[in-house]
């Protein structure tokens, strides 16, 4: 007789168990270490039957990813729906990116670091992944009708932003022979000396600097 089909509550606990092996395999091993093979034997399952539930690594690898776009999402919706200025909303966005990375380094290399993996998430999550950039941007037009923020394209404001921060973070995850002191205190810093750079005031300065070179 044929096997009856699984419930789904059985199918999402084996692909639950699947992941976790992943998850394991990538903490310890890195990315490249990871192969369906391998993933396989750790979990006592025939590749024929891990490609029944995963059918290629692509589809893995997505759905590895997957809930950590939806909780970075989630927090970026949520901190985006405070009754707070725009510039305090945007200082809040920031770390929260920044705070994933630190707190979830493996799916953050994936997804921000690795060309081919976050070539593929795009592709598969298409605006998902950039809920947190839209929110950003977004963010940036109010504080500049607000006044916190000089005018300028806000793509650009936020591609500064984004860079300043961006670059801390990767110091942090791939710099292992230099003290950066506390990570959260070096992103801030970070961000705040961006932000410096695009407050109306910082416009008169360096006006002020240039003439007077």
């Amino acid at each position: 007789m044929p096997r009856p089909a699984m419930t789904d509550e059985e199918l999402a606990a084996v692909q639950a168990r699947i992941l976790a092996e992943t998850a394991r395999i990538v903490a310890a091993e890195g990315y490249a270490a990871l192969s369906m093979r391998k993933l396989a034997e750790g979990l006592n399952l025939t590749a024929g039957a891990l490609y029944r539930y995963f059918p290629t690594k692509q589809h893995l690898m997505i759905a590895y990813c997957s809930s950590a776009i939806e909780t970075l999402n989630e927090r970026t919706l949520a901190i985006h729906g405070m009754d707070l200025p725009s510039i305090e909303i945007i200082r809040k966005l920031i770390m929260a990116y920044s705070e994933f990375a630190l707190e979830d380094t493996d799916r953050f290399r994936l997804m921000f670091l690795d060309l081919e993996m976050s070539h593929q998430m795009e592709i598969a999550f298409a605006d998902d992944k950039l809920t947190g950039y839209e929110l950003l941007k977004a963010r940036m037009a109010i504080a500049m009708e607000e006044g916190a923020i000089r005018r300028m394209d806000p793509g650009h404001a936020t591609h500064l932003l984004w860079s300043a921060v961006h670059g801390a973070v990767v110091l942090l995850l791939n710099v292992k022979d230099l003290d950066l002191g506390d990570p959260c205190s070096l992103i801030r810093d970070a961000a705040e000396m961006a932000l410096r750079g695009l407050a109306p005031d910082s416009a008169g300065a360096e006006t002020r600097e240039t003439r007077a070179a």
